[in-house]
């Protein structure tokens, strides 16, 4: 018998390949993430589950998969800041939906939305608790010191604000308190 020219590739081992460290994925959200909310949503995921705990684990699971696709586009959630601001809009959303369920004679769904609001209230707390909203009076005496740095020119409502936000950057300050701070503090010059 005579070798042939032609030989055959071997034989690979499809499972060796699969457990292979070439073919493991390093995402692992047990790593160091950059907000304690963000873990304690996932961990918050996994209890639910496993107590089958329905309204929590899809009030979670919709708030992480926001968050996912939040990361996706240029202004991903990077700090509490972020994460309490997406809350509320989604706090705002949930009541907007159960007042709609209300008018419609549905109180079944309103009171599932309710439920929906008091959970994510629950996170609001906590990343206040962990960051701490910025008081207003602190708010109060940047818009007083920025006005006092302002030299003698036009000072408008928009060029102060976006200066006064600059200052609060990465703290977690309503921008409705800042507005009329502002918008007093103008007033009065």
């Amino acid at each position: 018998m005579l070798a042939s020219p032609f030989r055959q590739p071997a034989r690979v081992c499809l499972r060796c390949l699969r457990t292979s460290r070439a073919f493991l994925r390093f995402s692992s959200t047990d790593g160091a993430s950059s907000s304690p909310i963000l873990s304690r949503l996932r961990e918050d995921m996994k209890a639910a589950m496993r107590s089958k705990d329905q309204p929590t684990l899809a009030v979670v699971r919709s708030l992480l998969a926001d968050i996912t696709n939040l990361s996706k586009t240029a202004s991903p959630i990077a700090n509490d800041t972020h994460l309490r601001s997406l809350l509320l809009k989604k706090t705002s959303q949930a009541q907007a939906a159960a007042q709609e369920f209300r008018d419609a004679k549905r109180e079944d769904l309103a009171t599932k939305e309710d439920t929906s609001v008091q959970i994510m209230q629950r996170y609001v707390g906590e990343i206040e608790e962990v960051g701490g909203l910025v008081k207003d009076e602190e708010v109060k005496e940047v818009v007083q010191k920025t006005l006092a740095e302002w030299s003698e020119g036009k000072k408008d409502f928009g060029s102060v604000m976006k200066k006064v936000l600059g200052v609060f950057e990465g703290k977690m300050v309503e921008k409705s308190d800042v507005a009329k701070a502002v918008k007093d503090a103008l007033a009065s010059k």
